[in-house]
């Protein structure tokens, strides 16, 4: 400070400005008489900004994004505390696993807007679920409305959220809708492939984007009948052929989403209400299909990897 401008130092005092009195410290601009009179009251704001998070994108093997679903789905991690805590309402004790799409649900929320911006990755290449503004409580009945009204963004749309689109939603969005949306996301994820080896720069593949494409068309019908094709086995497997090579072996990830999720090959031919009564036994009573159960296929599956 002795070596800047006094223009740069109006207002400060340098240490030897100081009046020191009985161990008093004040400014030079309180004057000699220690008044406060025409004195502007004034505050400063510091903001410190860390990144915490990276985007899905820097998963660059199966592996890696294998293990970015796991975090998604599970939760359970230290740093996924705080976004969780500070954007929910506290309806439960706070907890250490208290994120992941699992405890969400059980906090008594439904996510509604899974979408790949906000699945991140953190300094552990542990996945991490954000964002929910959108998160609904599914335990009161009362909120039953909410749950009707189609909430979500629109590629990741899960196929049965999507009919009747200019109607009044026919289905609850439900835990499975959102592991719906969770393979949209991993599909657009191991749709990218560095340009001309560039891993800073990334592009859809050839078929990759074309699938894409479809899925982000504004005709709802169009999209649902694309997404329903899903369930034949013969059309999902030909839209594996859209993923990037640097993502060998994604279809295991993608197979244990699917189904655990209304694109299971035994939902093909079924009306939207029936698909949504078995899928509701499903991860009902009966726990075929759960979150411990795609937890426990992936935890399987990374040693493999």
């Amino acid at each position: 400070m002795h070596a800047a401008s006094r223009i740069d130092t109006e207002g400060l005092s340098l240490s030897a400005g100081i009046y020191r009195d009985n161990f008093r410290t004040l400014p030079t601009f309180f004057g000699d008489d220690e008044s406060f009179d025409d004195i502007e009251p004034r505050a400063l704001e510091v903001v410190f900004y860390r990144q915490c998070y990276q985007p899905l994108n820097t998963a660059t093997t199966t592996k890696e994004l294998a293990q970015a679903v796991l975090g998604v789905v599970k939760g359970e991690h230290e740093d996924q505390l705080g976004g969780l805590a500070f954007a929910l309402p506290s309806r439960h004790a706070r907890s250490y696993d208290n994120a992941g799409h699992r405890n969400l649900y059980k906090l008594g929320y439904i996510h509604r807007d899974i979408l790949y911006g906000n699945v991140v990755i953190d300094r552990d290449s542990f996945g991490i679920l954000i964002d929910y503004h959108l998160a609904v409580p599914h335990d009161q009945p009362y909120t039953e409305l909410h749950h009707r009204m189609r909430f979500g963004t629109w590629p990741y749309l899960a196929c049965s959220i999507l009919t009747q689109p200019e109607q009044p939603l026919g289905v609850v969005h439900e835990r499975w809708h959102d592991i719906e949306s969770l393979f949209y996301v991993v599909m657009e994820s191991s749709f990218h492939e560095p340009y001309q080896g560039d891993e800073e720069v990334l592009m859809m593949t050839p078929r990759g984007e074309t699938i894409w494409r479809r899925w982000k068309s504004p005709d709802a019908d169009l999209v649902y009948a694309l997404k329903l094709t899903l369930c034949m086995d013969m059309i999902y497997k030909s839209s594996l052929d859209g993923c990037a090579y640097r993502f060998p072996s994604i279809q295991l990830i993608l197979s244990i989403l699917r189904r655990n999720c209304g694109l299971d090959s035994r939902f093909l031919g079924l009306e939207v209400a029936e698909e949504e009564a078995q899928l509701g036994e499903l991860w009902g009573p009966s726990k075929a299909m759960s979150h411990e159960s795609i937890i426990s296929d992936i935890e399987q599956l990374l040693p493999l990897l």
